[in-house]
């Protein structure tokens, strides 16, 4: 158990001083930003009764009138991580999974740490640790700048219970993130290049994303189609919204058990 927190410690140490999660949390903030002006513009375009308002469905009319920080945040969760067609978050941890699953194996720093005492078992636990832990963080990072930005430039009461329910609408994004997390970690493991891991990684999100927008294939089929849950309706948790998330949290378990079985069996020095 020593040696897993060692490479934890050691991954999270190195991702905190990435660029990545630097680029990452910019991108949460300045969308939030921009998600502020949007929003507010909306609201003013109902409580006006402009003709573009019209367009609005009447839900997103009702929840403008009485548009709040909470409220805010709800929206603000299709911007950044359960974004039709394209999520932000998925592709990130896309990059994410790659850092700490691909880069070490491909400049055989893998082999030194075997060397030291650390067997396959503790590495690749440590690395699954980091990972869970950064992709919560980055949903939690994304509650916490939408909720704050909401208070500071929208206001009105908070009701502790819809903001929990919001909360937990955010946390249950690291479940498909994880889902692609570990999907990476296993292809990690085949004689590929990162930066085809990465590449075919990406188009692999956007494909899967534009068909679960699409309803092609189905949100239950898919690890990531929780993130696409949505469309452009207004996050709420529903039968499908946990049935999207217990198909990803079984390609997450299904996928652990596979990586743990299949990094006792390389020849790491090979």
């Amino acid at each position: 158990m020593k040696n897993s927190v060692k490479v934890f410690r050691s991954e999270i140490y190195r991702l905190i001083h990435s660029k990545k999660l630097l680029i990452m949390i910019g991108l949460i903030i300045l969308l939030c930003i921009i998600g502020v002006q949007a929003y507010t513009e909306m609201a003013s375009n109902v409580a006006n009764n402009l003709p573009i308002a019209d367009k609005y469905p009447n839900a997103l009319k009702m929840l403008l009138l009485h548009l709040n920080s909470v409220e805010f945040t709800r929206l603000s969760a299709t911007d950044f991580i359960f974004k039709n067609y394209f999520s932000f978050f998925a592709i990130f941890m896309v990059l994410i999974a790659a850092d700490i699953f691909a880069i070490d194996k491909e400049r055989g720093t893998m082999k030194f740490a075997i060397l030291s005492g650390i067997t396959p078992t503790q590495i690749y636990a440590g690395k699954l640790i980091s990972a869970l832990t950064v992709t919560m963080g980055v949903t939690l990072i994304n509650f916490a700048v939408a909720f704050i930005l909401g208070l500071i430039c929208i206001g009105g009461n908070i009701i502790p219970m819809d903001l929990l329910s919001v909360f937990g609408i955010y946390l249950s994004a690291s479940v498909p993130g994880m889902a692609v997390v570990t999907i990476i970690s296993v292809l990690s493991l085949l004689p590929a290049n990162s930066k085809i891991l990465i590449g075919g990684g990406r188009i692999s999100v956007f494909v899967l994303g534009l068909f679960d927008s699409m309803n092609i294939a189905g949100e239950s089929l898919s690890p990531i189609g929780l993130l696409s849950a949505f469309g452009n309706d207004i996050p709420v948790t529903n039968a499908g919204f946990f049935a999207s998330l217990f198909t990803s949290f079984a390609y997450t378990i299904v996928f652990i058990i596979i990586l743990m079985a299949a990094v006792k069996r390389i020849d790491y020095f090979d």
